[in-house]
Order: structure tokens, then C-alpha cells, then sequence
């Protein structure tokens, strides 16, 4: 929900920022759509249907106090499929992307119920330091 950004606090009180939106937030869905490139960065994704805009909110909400940042492009959910390539190799990569996503057959909508805070390392790899639960919706059963 945040791109990477520098911390302008310490991690436990930029954690406690997290917690205090997330805990609040029901679960939601994230309809997964078609394969897509950014031009500007050659970032080969799938956009994000329904389920977009409850993104865009979380974003807005948790973009302030430790975590603003001002970013170097809008932001826009979606799923990176593959990223970092050289430019004469996104147009193949696309091409993979989109016939390996024609051909699949499984579930294209995830549920969200948890969000994990990451940290990029210097060995450039992702790095799990806290997950924060989303509430579970309360469906009342008629009688």
C-alpha cells in the first residue's frame, strides 16, 4: 500500500501508525486484471479491478506523519509481475506475462486480510518485519 519510502521515525512508533489505521479495516478483495507496462519504468503488472479504490484510500491514509513521502510517480495499486528489466526486454516479458496469464486457470481475486510491513536490504532482498492483521467482517445471519 506504501512504495518504498525513507522512515522518518523510529520503527516502532512508525509501526504503531500502521497499526492504529489497519486494526480499524475490515478485509477486503482485489480483483486481479489484465496484464499492463508503466512506460515511464518498464514495470511489467497486473492491474487491479474492484478493490482498487480501497487501495488508493489506505494509501492516502497511511501516507502521513513517519510514513509521508512524496512520491516520484501517482500512485497506482497493482501486482508487479516483473520489474528491473532491460528496455529491449519488456516487450518479450510482456509477452510471456500476458500468455501465461490467458492460460491460467486459477482464482483472480484475493482477499486481504492481512498486510506486511517489508524492508529492502543491501543485498537488494525483501525483508518481512511485521504483519498487521485486518478485521474480519461481521456478516449477520438472518434467522
Amino acid at each position: 500500500m506504501l512504495p518504498p519510502r525513507p522512515l522518518s521515525a523510529p520503527i516502532g512508533r512508525a509501526c504503531d501508525e500502521i497499526e492504529a489505521v489497519i486494526k480499524g479495516e475490515p478485509s477486503f478483495d482485489v480483483h486481479l486484471g489484465q496484464v499492463c507496462v508503466f512506460p515511464a519504468s518498464g514495470v511489467v503488472h497486473l492491474a487491479i479491478g474492484q478493490g482498487s479504490a480501497t487501495l488508493i484510500r489506505l494509501h492516502r491514509v497511511l501516507n502521513r506523519g513517519a510514513w509521508e513521502h512524496l512520491e516520484m510517480f501517482y500512485y497506482h495499486p497493482h501486482v508487479t509481475a516483473a520489474q528491473g528489466l532491460a528496455p529491449e526486454a519488456v516487450t518479450k516479458a510482456t509477452e510471456v506475462a500476458v500468455a501465461r496469464w490467458r492460460a491460467y486457470e486459477g482464482a483472480r481475486v484475493l482477499n486481504v486480510e492481512t498486510v506486511t510491513l517489508v524492508q529492502n536490504t543491501v543485498a537488494n532482498e525483501w525483508q518481512n518485519l511485521r504483519e498487521f492483521s485486518l478485521r474480519t467482517p461481521v456478516i449477520a445471519i438472518a434467522e
